[in-house]
C-alpha cells in the first residue's frame, strides 16, 4: 500500500506543476497479473474464450532469469482440447506483433494440470530477440495448431518488456 500512496502523491505533486487541460486528462484502467517465482518473472493478460469453448483464456509471458529463456503460454481452466492432446506432440505457436512481425516459436505443445495450457518456447537462440521486440508491442495475435486464439491487449506499449526487465533486475539483486 505504501508504494501506491507514494505513486499517487508523486502524480498529484507533478500534476500541480504541469499545466494540463481538463479535457486532456485520461483515466487508465490496467488489468494484468504478475508473479515472481524464485528465479523467474511472469506477466499475464486476459483474453477472449478458448476456441470452441466458453472458457476464458489468459496469455502469460515467462522469463527465466539465469539464462534469459522466454516462454509464452495460453492458460485455460478446464479446456478439453489440451486435456486430450498428446503432451509429447510438438505444436509451435505463431505470435503476430502489432508491428506486423510474425514470430514462430522454436517449440510448443499442450500440457494439462490445474490449468490446461498451449505453450511456446522461444528457445535459447531466439529468446533474447523476442524479448527485445516486446519493447514496442501493445497487442499480440496468437495462432497455432490450426486455431486462431485472437488478439491479446498487453495494456501499455512495452509493458511486458519493462515489467520483466524490472523483475529480472530485482531477482538478480536478490541472488536468484
Amino acid at each position: 500500500m505504501k508504494k501506491t500512496n507514494t505513486l499517487i502523491c508523486a502524480i498529484v505533486f507533478n500534476a500541480a506543476f504541469v499545466p494540463v487541460s481538463v479535457t486532456a486528462q485520461q483515466k487508465m484502467n490496467l488489468n494484468f497479473s504478475t508473479s515472481m517465482p524464485k528465479g523467474g518473472c511472469i506477466i499475464g493478460f486476459r483474453g477472449g474464450n478458448a476456441p470452441g469453448t466458453d472458457k476464458p483464456m489468459k496469455l502469460e509471458f515467462s522469463y527465466r532469469v539465469r539464462d534469459g529463456n522466454m516462454n509464452t503460454q495460453i492458460s485455460v481452466n478446464g479446456w478439453p482440447k489440451a486435456q486430450k492432446e498428446d503432451p509429447n506432440r510438438v505444436v509451435p505457436m505463431t505470435m503476430t506483433l502489432d508491428t506486423g512481425e510474425k514470430l514462430l516459436s522454436a517449440d510448443g505443445g499442450y500440457s494439462s494440470g490445474f490449468n490446461d495450457r498451449y505453450w511456446a518456447a522461444w528457445g535459447k537462440e531466439n529468446s533474447a530477440a523476442v524479448f527485445e521486440k516486446m519493447k514496442n508491442v501493445k497487442t499480440v495475435h496468437i495462432e497455432g495448431d490450426g486455431m486462431d486464439f485472437g488478439s491479446f491487449d498487453l495494456q501499455v506499449k512495452g509493458l511486458v518488456y519493462t515489467w520483466i526487465s524490472d523483475c529480472a533486475a530485482k531477482q538478480k539483486a536478490a541472488g536468484q
